[in-house]
């Protein structure tokens, strides 16, 4: 399997245990947004276009972020969801971390070069020394001041975000293999994401809770390194460059 940082929240490869067998990272066919109960209201696009933009001027401006989340990985096949905890730091340009507490450590790290997935338990590291951040889903560009969520999405309010914060309904406008529709979860005073969640053209979702988030706050430069221990098998990721 093609591992990239792109499928890494909208596949079960997050999930500590798939509950579906993983699929070679391969573009599918575009299709069409699953079939579900729709969740969007009829929009107010001024208030709503206003909001994008709030929101999209934060995260320009913001220069590290970190946080506690949970995700939940569920299946619109088999009906039941998987839960992981874990926490993530990113720090601009281009470093991000994910590192998973439970059910199982494992660790997702861009160092500005390099994708590492670290995984203690088999005592292996799987590394990609080739990997550009343009590789990562539009979901996440946004948050490194890159993406332009209006100009790559098609976006309506969503009608059951949790109390207090607004849903947006963000369909692609270039159809994607690997997604068919983003939700995010904003906070309108603070113009935040609280939640994400990834919709697949199996409807299977992919969402992320962000927990004790804190902004602009100074990470240690070593969060976003990696030596691997003696004890760890390094080996490239399979259909990456072995430079």
């Amino acid at each position: 399997m093609i591992l990239t940082l792109q499928l890494l929240l909208l596949t079960p490869l997050a999930a500590p245990n798939p509950i579906a067998p993983a699929k070679p990272a391969v573009a599918a066919p575009a299709a069409a947004a699953p079939a579900a109960a729709p969740d969007t209201a009829a929009p107010d696009t001024a208030a709503l276009d206003a909001l994008v933009a709030k929101v999209q001027r934060t995260y320009e401006q913001t220069r590290s972020f970190e946080a506690d989340y949970d995700q939940t990985y569920t299946s619109r096949v088999f009906r039941r969801s998987e839960r992981s905890t874990g926490h993530v730091s990113y720090q601009r340009p281009g470093k991000m971390r994910f590192d998973y507490r439970t059910p199982t450590k494992k660790s997702f790290l861009v160092d500005g070069k390099a994708l590492w997935i670290i995984q203690p338990a088999d005592n292996q590291a799987l590394v990609d020394k080739c990997f550009k951040s343009d590789a990562l889903t539009s979901s996440l560009t946004f948050l490194f001041g890159q993406g332009k969520l209006a100009e790559q999405f098609h976006i309506k309010p969503g009608t059951s975000a949790p109390e207090g914060l607004t849903r947006f309904v963000m369909d692609p406008k270039q159809p994607q293999g690997a997604y068919a529709r983003l939700l995010l979860d904003v906070d309108p005073e603070l113009a935040r994401v609280v939640a994400s969640t990834v919709v697949d053209h199996q409807g299977n979702t992919n969402r992320f809770v962000f927990k004790q988030a804190a902004y602009d706050v100074k990470l240690p430069a070593k969060r976003f390194v990696y030596k691997p221990p003696k004890s760890i098998t390094v080996m490239p990721i399979p259909g990456s460059c072995n430079k």
